[in-house]
């Protein structure tokens, strides 16, 4: 057993992760897809991929995914016929000997419900959840049935020309994120940033990134605390999901089950649960 770790992958190694996820994620109908790029990691030179070779190529694979100093999500996947041979025991190891020599302050096993194998691995090691995390989705036609009659409260504007400093400034505040970290998501031509104004005020922020041809994922939602509450979260939504659905027929987000306020919002725009996963929480010392 060979593993290799790395804060990059190849494309031929990108190419044997995939093969062999298509083959895990089929056997128990499984969505919840691993990132092979570093780029929203907050070190980019901190490895983040596991993978464990044997004789015959590509047996298991771990991802690490630490978009913030606090937490590492791992989220990976074992060859069908080679399980419960301590192969991704192995992986997390590697893994977890890398991030406690960091202030990280635990690491997150994702598990679907689906995922029995998944399942069984972490109720006997860390049991405990500590959160869950829902990814929505929602629909063109849904959305042109559940637009609310929302009197217009604020403005929406891209964050670009003289509204890209102001951005990252509301951004870095209200996302507790870097200023470095938001500023390199602006500079993928694939994610665009959007800074809510109400009475000429930056009061809130969201970003999408384009996910395939007709989907497009909403992320870094936040709205000034001093204005919740309010119908900022709803008004700002609304014109935002008036401009995505004029470039793509489909929307996502994720929620985690700590946030039953953003939760509640979402649900009433229209979102429906597509699939959810479970977040089994390694303290580490």
């Amino acid at each position: 057993m060979e593993i290799i770790q790395t804060n990059r992958l190849s494309a031929q190694q990108i190419q044997s992760i995939r093969s062999l996820q298509k083959l895990c994620f089929g056997l128990e109908g499984l969505e919840n897809e691993p990132f092979l790029s570093n780029e929203l990691n907050t070190d980019l030179d901190l490895a983040c991929f596991y993978v464990c070779f044997e004789d015959h190529g590509l047996v298991g694979f771990l991802s690490a995914f630490f978009p913030t100093g606090d937490e590492v999500e791992i989220n990976g996947f074992v060859h069908p016929e080679l399980r419960n041979r301590g192969i991704f025991s192995s992986l997390a190891a590697a893994a977890r000997k890398t991030y406690e020599r960091h202030p990280f302050h635990q690491m997150l096993f994702q598990v679907e419900p689906s995922s029995e194998s998944g399942k069984a691995y972490v109720r006997s090691r860390f049991p405990h959840i500590h959160t869950s995390e829902y990814r929505l989705r929602l629909s063109k036609s849904r959305w042109q049935e559940k637009r609310p009659l929302t009197t217009t409260i604020g403005t929406l504007v891209e964050a670009d020309g003289e509204y890209r400093t102001l951005f990252i400034q509301t951004a870095t505040n209200l996302l507790r994120e870097e200023a470095g970290f938001v500023q390199r998501m602006l500079g993928n031509p694939e994610r665009k940033g959007y800074l809510y104004l109400y009475k000429d005020k930056p009061t809130g922020v969201l970003q999408k990134c384009k996910e395939g041809e007709n989907l497009t994922m909403i992320y870094g939602v936040a709205i000034d605390e001093k204005y919740r509450g309010q119908g900022h979260g709803k008004a700002m939504f609304t014109l935002a999901l008036d401009s995505f659905f004029m470039s793509c027929d489909s929307l996502s987000l994720e929620v985690d089950s700590h946030n039953p306020r953003a939760y509640g919002l979402y649900k009433a725009l229209g979102f429906e649960i597509d699939f959810q996963v479970d977040y089994h929480s390694l303290i580490l010392s």
